[in-house]
């Protein structure tokens, strides 16, 4: 088991981001469509939140447990696949602190004392400087990375469509769980200084699949999904190219390469799942999802695996039980 005390680490960014994806506005240039069914089944205990929960005595309820939102799984499928490839790394969504003139600033809000900080994207070198902004040259063609072709940028639709996961027979258990609080990245567990004082972030956070429970000392209680229950659905696929339809395959843990962290309580021992697809239709053709997402860890070990450094394989360690 892992025994990171936060229970999480940071796959690096890519060393250099490459928009090599040739496509358009109107047309869309891969030629790969179909759709793979999917069942999700629960390693450990799932929690499933939503704006639909209650408290039932000293526990919470989420009214929506026999389902994975199809949001909930395409941002984890999309961040696990930025994290494989060379995609372009979401600067807007990344920021870091920058303390006022080298200093904290303390100043009254709402009556308490408040440390506050100025906000800038973290320092990255020239060969990672590229946010997908689709614009057209004049022959109406676009370049972008591999992921946001697949699930979508600014003014760029996604080739990818998810339906909710839904359990057939979805058993529930009352578990005991840490108080949650939000992440802060204004600490330096999310980033360093450089030499020229520069914060650089560590990369893409992602919670270990073998991480163990924190302490329940201090706990409230939650209703989760029960290990081993199985919830299927689809994703559908228009105009892939075969690259990017190993990469969703083996995003997904088809491969047995990683398993998927989905839900609440991450850091708590909740949410590992495993992953099998039944069914690929490729251009109306039955295809080995496995064997995509193999050759896509092989082509591709340098980035997912590289040397030396923390991979999201070390990560996300699939898991059977």
């Amino acid at each position: 088991m892992n025994n990171n005390p936060d229970n999480y680490g940071f796959v690096p960014f890519p060393y250099e981001v490459k928009t090599d994806f040739v496509t358009s506005l109107s047309k869309r240039r891969g030629k790969l469509s179909g759709y793979a069914d999917i069942e999700i089944t629960t390693v450990d205990n799932l929690y499933i939140g939503s704006g639909f929960s209650e408290f039932r005595g000293n526990c919470i309820v989420s009214q929506t447990q026999t389902i994975i939102p199809a949001s909930s799984l395409k941002g984890a499928v999309r961040q696990v696949a930025r994290a494989s490839s060379e995609a372009c790394i979401p600067m807007n969504k990344i920021q870091v602190p920058v303390l006022y003139n080298g200093e904290t600033r303390i100043v009254q809000d709402h009556g308490r004392r408040v440390v506050k900080y100025e906000y800038s994207s973290p320092r990255v070198t020239e060969n990672q400087k590229h946010h997908c902004v689709p614009k057209p040259d004049e022959d109406g063609n676009i370049q972008v990375c591999i992921v946001c072709d697949m699930f979508g940028a600014m003014s760029l639709g996604s080739k990818v469509r998810f339906t909710d996961m839904q359990a057939e027979k979805c058993s529930l258990v009352q578990l005991p769980v840490p108080q949650q609080f939000s992440p802060s990245t204004a600490t330096s567990n999310y980033w360093d200084l450089d030499d020229h004082k520069n914060a650089v972030y560590y990369g893409y956070k992602f919670y270990y699949t073998d991480c163990e429970p924190r302490d329940l000392s201090k706990n409230e209680s939650i209703e989760a999904v029960s290990k081993n229950v199985t919830f299927k659905g689809r994703v559908f696929f228009k105009d892939l190219f075969e690259k990017q339809l190993q990469l969703l395959m083996f995003s997904l843990g088809v491969g047995k390469h990683i398993s998927l962290k989905l839900g609440g309580y991450k850091a708590d021992g909740f949410g590992t799942v495993k992953t099998r697809c039944t069914q690929l239709m490729v251009n109306n053709k039955e295809t080995d999802a496995k064997a995509l997402a193999d050759k896509y860890a092989s082509d591709n070990d340098d980035i997912i695996s590289p040397p030396e450094m923390v991979s999201i394989k070390d990560i996300l360690k699939y898991r059977e039980r």
